[in-house]
């Protein structure tokens, strides 16, 4: 067990081992000292969980090198750099300053520059999952008596431990125990939003939630909160009405009904006044009596309501808590599947260019561990999070189905996705195109020779579906002159990615004509240029994201590419679910998207919507 942060430590000498050493560094307390008000900082995510330090102003350096005030262990915390970040003090307020070497999240938006800090911040270091610690400011009732007014909170809608609230300080509002305002929501993010007093005023901040923030009907980021206002979190699943109190001028304190009786009794009293003022007296302590009791009984009240709140707050927050962690474990199986699928990839990519037999052996004893994780990960939503056929209901199902074939995370699979395929669906079967554009495929023999050549290249056959959307398998379809060129055949290849991809280009290249001397039109010739591009894009930009392929090769790579710079490069934080998060997506390219999803969820059971033909991927 650690000693305190600030407790006396003998410094060791150099002859003692590092690790005594590095211990000695982790107890010495720091000599600033500062009249400014001290806020702490508290390790949450880390091996010091539960420690505390208390700033005193000055500059605080956060990191694993032994000169670091706030110190992490760099073996145990090592996702954390030697001089990781900066936190210092500037007469007046905190600030945090990240070293341009080290990944910096300041409430779950990536830290590229200075900002203030504020109660109730976080930083995470290294990724997005990484270590974490928390800042704490103490309240200052004094000041915010006489400066800030007051906000009134009254929950008009949604599950929480308080209906009414009011503050003159910041407030976090989330599903995390650690919020202000504690909400029981599964589509409220853990710290979801943020009230700060900046510059005289009141603002509401989002907190980067996967739902958003709305203020009096819009979605906001940052915005400043009117006298009246009616703040909505996730999408209206709960919602909060504000009032902002003028500040009124500060009172002299009432006297209290004790004081008034002695002023009663006085000796300055008239004489004559002293049977008054006995009876005034014997009155005042009668009323005293009776107010007492009445206290007595309404805080026996009280505190028998609070005893059961707590105790149903307890189960929910428990109860919020193993859910959190169920989907978190989840994630992080499903996460080491795809994770294990580059790899193996990348190995089937080396042995086929320089054949080996050990390089064969690891692939067979990867392909054992990805089957047994892939049945684990299966047993486990099945049981603990209800993603099965019978626990859901048949269309949800194969929503959720289709999301994990296509390579996306269904355990955190975002609000609202389900809903969104199921509009798509509707639109599909409002139209005659899926119809026909079926009806195509199956008399060319299409869906057999797509899926065949997907499965060649380790891809989900249900790739079939981006032919559908693209052209609705019309393998003479050219498509409008844009400044890459004109997009030809069934796949719709522009002239550079064609050649890229070993196909020739006719005569007409500069023509929206269909040209039989392009290979572009030639069904077989492009289908297999297809799916080794599509495989391209799954194993490196996409890092086995389906969705996120399909946005890659309709929005195209020099689009995209400045999107996903910016999303680390490993499964778990470059998928599609990030790419909804981390920038607007053209309503051309969510559409494609969506379309294609929708289309492969009717391609599991076409009866089930409507149709009245087979699965046409249900290879003999």
């Amino acid at each position: 067990m650690k000693s305190p942060i600030n407790a006396q430590a003998k410094t060791p000498t150099e002859d003692e081992p590092r690790t005594a050493r590095r211990r000695a560094l982790f107890n010495e307390p720091r000599a600033k000292t500062n009249s400014a008000p001290k806020p702490s900082i508290e390790f949450f995510r880390s091996s010091r969980r539960g420690e505390k330090i208390e700033l005193n102003g000055g500059a605080w350096q956060i990191g694993t090198a032994p000169d670091c005030e706030i110190l992490f262990d760099f073996i145990l915390d090592s996702e954390v750099g030697d001089h990781h970040a900066q936190i210092i003090f500037d007469a007046k307020d905190y600030w945090i300053i990240p070293a341009p070497a080290h990944r910096t999240w300041l409430n779950h938006a990536f830290l590229q520059s200075k900002q203030k800090l504020r109660h109730g911040d976080k930083l995470t270091l290294g990724s997005e999952h990484g270590p974490e610690i928390g800042v704490a400011f103490p309240e200052t009732k004094t000041v915010a008596a006489k400066a800030i007014p007051i906000v009134h909170l009254h929950v008009e809608k949604g599950e929480v431990n308080k209906r009414w609230e009011r503050f003159a300080r910041d407030f976090i509002i989330g599903r995390s125990e650690d919020c202000d305002i504690q909400i029981n929501d599964s589509y409220v993010s853990s710290r979801h939003a943020r009230v700060i007093w900046d510059r005289d005023r009141w603002f509401v901040e989002d907190l980067q939630s996967k739902n958003g923030t709305y203020l009096n009907g819009t979605r906001i980021q940052r915005a400043a909160l009117p006298s009246r206002a009616r703040i909505a979190l996730a999408r209206g699943n709960v919602v909060i009405m504000c009032e902002i109190e003028s500040p009124a001028p500060i009172q002299p304190p009432k006297p209290e009904l004790t004081e008034i009786a002695e002023q009663s009794s006085g000796h300055d009293l008239p004489e004559n006044a002293g049977m008054q003022a006995t009876l005034s007296q014997q009155t005042l302590l009668r009323a005293q009596r009776q107010h007492a009791e009445r206290y007595w009984l309404i805080i026996g009240v009280i505190l028998v309501i609070l005893a059961m709140t707590a105790s149903a707050l307890f189960y929910q927050s428990r109860r919020i808590k193993q859910q959190e962690e169920i989907h978190a474990l989840a994630e992080n199986v499903f996460y080491a599947m795809k994770a294990l699928e580059l790899q193996m990839a990348t190995l089937r990519s080396a042995v086929a260019q320089h054949p080996d037999a050990q390089l064969k052996k690891q692939i067979d004893e990867k392909s054992q561990q990805q089957r047994k994780l892939r049945d684990s990960y299966s047993n486990f939503v099945r049981d603990e999070l209800g993603i099965a056929p019978g626990k859901l209901s048949q269309e949800e199902w194969l929503i959720y189905k289709v999301a994990r074939i296509f390579g996306e995370c269904d355990a955190s699979m975002p609000a609202g996705f389900v809903e969104t395929v199921k509009k798509y669906i509707r639109m599909w079967r409002s139209t005659q195109r899926f119809r026909e554009a079926m009806a195509r495929a199956a008399a060319n023999g299409y869906a057999t020779k797509i899926a065949q050549a997907m499965l060649a290249h380790d891809l989900p056959p249900q790739f079939f579906y981006l032919a559908l959307q693209e052209t609705d398998f019309d393998f003479k379809r050219s498509g409008p002159r844009t400044a890459h060129g004109i997009a030809k055949g069934m796949w719709q290849f522009i002239p550079t990615t064609a050649i890229r991809y070993g196909l020739k280009l006719g005569p007409l290249v500069e023509v929206r004509r269909y040209d039989p001397r392009d290979e572009r039109h030639d069904f077989e010739k492009s289908t297999l240029a297809a799916a080794r591009y599509l495989r391209d894009l799954y194993q490196t930009e996409a890092q086995a994201s389906g969705l996120l392929v399909m946005a890659c090769y309709n929005w195209g790579e020099d689009n995209i590419q400045p999107i996903l710079q910016r999303i680390p490069e490993n499964p778990r934080e470059r998928n599609f679910w990030k790419l909804l998060s981390h920038g607007k997506i053209p309503q051309q390219i969510y559409d494609y998207v969506f379309y294609t999803v929708a289309a492969a969820v009717i391609g599991e059971n076409p009866r089930l919507f409507g149709f009245d033909f087979d699965n046409p991927l249900r290879l003999e």
